[in-house]
């Protein structure tokens, strides 16, 4: 990746694809959160990757280290709150405390 992603010719990494490697990073190779979010704090430093929103990404990691919730799941609500949604409606209970969320 070093020698492909560059400032001047950035590769795009998906939200879906952040969600998904932190996924398989905890729950098939068993890493702890923490872990997790060094993973993905250096991802958001490199120069030569970009995401669609970056802003958004910092903010949905934030709401991860704090919580109990997946980062899929912080990642969407912060996706939807950017437009205006006040409340993503969730089956998921661990996410109650998070703002944003609305238990059904």
């Amino acid at each position: 990746m070093e020698r492909h992603c560059t400032v001047d010719d950035p590769y795009l990494i998906n939200d879906i694809v952040l969600c998904e490697m932190a996924w398989v990073l905890e729950f098939a190779y068993d890493h702890p959160k923490g872990a997790i979010v060094e993973v993905l704090e250096k991802l958001l430093m490199t120069d030569g990757l970009e995401m669609a929103d970056k802003n958004t990404v910092w903010v949905a990691l934030k709401d991860y280290r704090a919580t109990k919730a997946d980062f899929a799941d912080c990642l969407i609500g912060r996706i939807n709150s950017a437009p205006g949604c006040a409340q993503t409606a969730t089956f998921d209970k661990a996410l109650k405390s998070l703002s944003g969320f609305k238990p059904l």
